[in-house]
């Protein structure tokens, strides 16, 4: 037991400001020991922010007290202490989907007594050993011991919402280019370009930040794009085209808006595409069938596989014909995984059936059937896009953050939180994919287990129904043709339908004639059957599509706009938690408001000069931001260093089918303009990893509190 006295002063804690100011990061195992605590709460609070440094998340667990009744040891563990109880394993038929195994009796810890004389809490035990893999800092922040808001930033929302106002804008089109403009500051990757007529008029606007181009060189391999409407005052088309990521979740790769929905508009934008992603074009496009997107496809991306949308189609197949059973018998076709062979007969008995085969719809479909029939799109990578319902999808979310009445830089700062709120849904799925491991309950378990090491969550769960029908079928025979072997594989009961398997034994690649591997990226049950034939427990290196992995994103950690990593998450709760006292201390007094902010807007500009002059040390190659021109059709086409004369507003677009005022409420409006200074500052502060900067803003919280 430690006498009081014997406590080392200076690792007193007994508030969070003193553990604010502690530099975790720079914490030895062997230090720890030597801090005690006013409470158990505050030590929690303690081991907590020490264990979001260190990438994990700390829980209460243990308690013991004395024959009195009070407390005297709580131990604090990992999250992934202990293990799942066992109950109801085995059971087959449960419909609930299994959720993976976080618990894996990691025995990191922290136990904390009370010495009796003094009241203080000391540590007892530490230990930082973990048996399972620490998580990428930039998901820290997700785990529930450290999912919650500060109570500085709900103030500070609070306080923003109260004083929202209106901006009355010179010129709604150049202050959108301007409002671009800044924001390119912070992100020097993202590109933006407009087209205006001959008489000044914005006509079209495209915009895509750095961490959609960078998406876009890992997932443009299929893209998808679609015009949806009344989503601003100008009722101007929003074009959105996105594709899906390693989790199979949409995701945006840019947006544009547009005059109208003509062929050279369509031709602009797609050049736009391609310039801003350094040239690549997609493996696929899938759309609604419109004929001025099919011309500019076919214009832009002359070699990309173009797909029409299949709900489309079935609901064109209704109206053109109006006969239920037909439009049953034309989705078969269209859906049915059959041989070119079989697509046709099946196609010509439908036709001749209703006696439709001279009907301008039928010879248009049949002339298309490479865009639709599964028969003939077999083998090309779609990555399971067979409509365009996504877009649906998507636009019902985008829905949720714009409206008719936002003009162009109100819709652009609205869309924005949109975007980081679909990115958001995919660091969820990061985090599910890393935390744990899938339950292990059907056959070929080896296998299975390998599957869920590669393959991201939501890929693994797509792939245990192939391991389902894999187990129902086998190898019938096989013959050695050279250096390939070829595997008849069918199943037992329906022994005329087979399919056949070709393996190399000297590169291990396995191709299949279902060419499913091809279409999604994923081996099929018969591949997998002969993977189990050949005893073979782990998936192939050539059967694992990188897209689909875990490991998809392991170059893009640091790309700009989307993670912190712990430490500036710690330093950045800090920062806001002082300076909201100093707030709410410099505020009430004009003297200390004018010094406060003198001294924050001193500090920022310092920063922003260091910044500045780092950029500049910087070679930016890869930026095509400055200076891009793209001369279509003979239309002006600024560049986007605002050296331009100022753009007339859009005009109203006449579609196929602003911001609410608020009062302001008993506030000061001082308060409101320092607590945004603050934001700026403390982001910069953070970021700068400056030991100064951080003296530099506790000694004025200081000084203002005493």
């Amino acid at each position: 037991m430690f006498d009081y006295h014997g406590f080392d002063e200076g690792y007193n804690i007994d508030s969070l400001e003193d553990i604010g100011m502690i530099e975790f990061w720079n914490i030895r195992d062997e230090d720890v020991c030597h801090f005690h605590f006013s409470d158990v709460n505050i030590a929690f609070e303690f081991y907590n922010r020490y264990a979001r440094t260190k990438s994990f998340s700390a829980r209460k667990n243990r308690t013991r007290k004395s024959h009195a009744g009070a407390l005297k040891l709580k131990n604090f563990v990992c999250h992934r202490e202990g293990f799942k109880p066992q109950n109801n394993y085995g059971i087959g038929n449960l419909k609930r989907k299994h959720t993976p195994e976080t618990r894996c009796g990691c025995s990191a810890m922290m136990e904390i007594r009370v010495d009796a004389p003094s009241g203080r809490w000391f540590i007892s035990y530490f230990s930082d050993k973990h048996n399972h893999p620490l998580l990428d800092p930039r998901l820290t922040g997700l785990l529930p011991g450290h999912r919650f808001m500060f109570e500085a930033d709900i103030g500070h929302m609070v306080n923003m919402k109260k004083a929202k106002q209106r901006r009355q804008l010179p010129g709604d089109a150049y202050e959108a280019l301007k409002y671009l403009e800044d924001q390119a500051t912070n992100d020097p990757s993202l590109y933006f370009n407009h087209h205006m007529d001959a008489d000044g008029t914005l006509r079209n606007l495209f915009w895509c930040d750095g961490l959609s181009r960078a998406n876009y060189s890992l997932f443009g391999d299929v893209l998808a794009f679609d015009a949806t409407y009344r989503k601003n005052k100008y009722m101007c088309p929003l074009v959105v085209f996105f594709g899906v990521n390693h989790h199979n979740q949409t995701i945006i790769f840019a947006a544009a808006l547009i005059c109208d929905e003509e062929k050279d508009t369509y031709r602009w934008l797609l050049q736009q595409l391609k310039v801003a992603m350094n040239g690549k074009a997609p493996v696929s496009v899938i759309t609604d069938g419109d004929l001025s997107m099919k011309f500019t496809i076919e214009k832009e991306f002359p070699n990309a596989h173009h797909r029409l949308c299949a709900w489309h189609l079935i609901r064109n197949a209704t109206s053109n014909i109006g006969k239920p059973l037909f439009t049953s018998m034309f989705k078969n076709c269209m859906l049915g995984d059959y041989e070119i062979d079989v697509f046709r007969q099946k196609w010509f008995e439908m036709v001749e059936g209703f006696g439709i085969e001279n009907k301008n719809w039928v010879l248009d479909m049949h002339k298309k059937r490479h865009s639709w029939a599964t028969a003939h799109i077999r083998g090309k990578f779609f990555a399971g896009f067979r409509t365009t319902s996504r877009c649906e999808g998507l636009n019902s979310i985008i829905a949720k953050y714009v409206n008719s009445r936002y003009n162009l830089v109100e819709f652009i700062q609205h869309f924005n939180p949109c975007v980081d709120h679909i990115r958001w849904k995919e660091v969820q799925a990061d985090l599910a994919s890393v935390n744990g491991r899938p339950s292990m309950q059907t056959c070929f378990q080896q296998l299975k287990r390998s599957a869920a090491n590669v393959y991201t969550l939501s890929i693994f769960h797509m792939f245990q129904p192939i391991l389902v029908r894999a187990a129902s079928m086998k190898v019938i025979n096989m013959r050695q043709t050279g250096s390939y072997v070829i595997y008849s594989v069918g199943l037992d009961r329906m022994p005329n339908e087979m399919w056949r398997v070709f393996c190399c034994d000297i590169e291990m690649e396995f191709n299949c004639l279902c060419m499913r591997m091809e279409s999604f990226g994923i081996p099929c049950e018969h591949i997998v059957c002969v993977l189990v034939h050949e005893d073979i427990e782990e998936l192939p290196r050539s059967l694992v599509l990188p897209r689909w992995t875990k490991t998809a994103k392991v170059g893009l950690q640091n790309a700009v706009g989307l993670h912190w990593d712990s430490l500036m998450l710690s330093q950045y709760s800090c920062l806001m938690d002082w300076f909201r006292q100093l707030a709410n201390f410099a505020c009430r007094d004009n003297e200390r408001f004018i010094f406060t902010r003198e001294m924050a807007m001193n500090l920022l500009k310092q920063f922003k000069e260091e910044d500045a002059a780092q950029k500049e040390l910087v070679n930016d190659a890869d930026s095509v931001r400055d200076g891009v021109q793209v001369d279509a059709f003979g239309a002006g086409l600024a560049t986007n260093d605002l050296g331009y004369s100022m753009p007339r507003d859009p005009r109203k677009y006449r579609t196929k089918g602003g911001l609410h005022s608020l009062i302001k409420e008993n506030i000061d409006v001082d308060s409101v303009v320092w607590r945004a200074t603050i934001e700026q500052l403390v982001v910069f502060v953070v970021a700068s990893h400056s030991q100064k900067a951080m003296e530099m803003t506790h000694l004025i919280m200081t000084r203002m509190i005493t």
